[in-house]
């Protein structure tokens, strides 16, 4: 559940599934074949920003936000994929909270309440729809953080999207981060690239 309420069981079932297909015409239909145009290898630079909500040690508890942002370089291969890299940032307010309401790091509680990473990616590009795999290292952590990688997986899909003008994409985005292969937010936002 991306650390949106707690306890965050994080329980994964195996499943099975059995389905039944009908055609009402025919199972050999003929194949539209289309031929595209192969879009060109590009490099973008590309800003996100996003928010999500978690819950910090207490379950029930109140809501915090988490504010991210990145900023990264992008090269589209093969015409439907993309490989990126870049920095980002994160600002837990449960951090900056805790910090305060405890008087650890007294005046100091926001600057210990982000942490930074670099990070590299793989977009799969399906039309409109973007399948989003990245993983990153953190170079500052929160005060309470002792992770060592980060992962996003998650969606974009793409409001806008073309080839020539100043802005060549606007995306919405969906994506869970999770810290050290444990699942810490869930993120809403939206994305530019130039």
């Amino acid at each position: 559940n991306g650390s949106f309420r707690l306890p965050n069981l994080g329980i994964n079932t195996y499943a099975a599934h059995i389905g039944v297909r009908y055609f009402p015409v025919s199972s050999q239909v003929d194949r539209v074949a289309r031929n595209y145009d192969r879009l060109p290898n590009r490099w973008l630079v590309h800003a996100r920003f996003s928010i999500g909500y978690n819950e910090y040690q207490v379950p029930d508890g109140p809501h915090y936000p988490v504010y991210l942002g990145s900023v990264f370089v992008s090269r589209r291969y093969a015409g439907k994929n993309k490989v990126y890299a870049g920095v980002g940032g994160a600002y837990y307010s449960s951090v900056y909270h805790f910090l305060r309401n405890n008087e650890v790091l007294v005046g100091k509680e926001k600057q210990n309440s982000w942490e930074g990473s670099v990070f590299v990616g793989n977009e799969f590009l399906i039309g409109r729809f973007g399948l989003v795999l990245e993983v990153g290292v953190p170079f500052k952590r929160t005060h309470l953080a002792e992770d060592f990688d980060i992962e996003k997986l998650g969606y974009k899909y793409y409001i806008l999207q073309r080839e020539e003008g100043p802005i060549k994409e606007l995306t919405i985005h969906t994506f869970i981060k999770a810290v050290n292969l444990e699942a810490s937010v869930i993120e809403f936002g939206t994305g530019v690239a130039i």
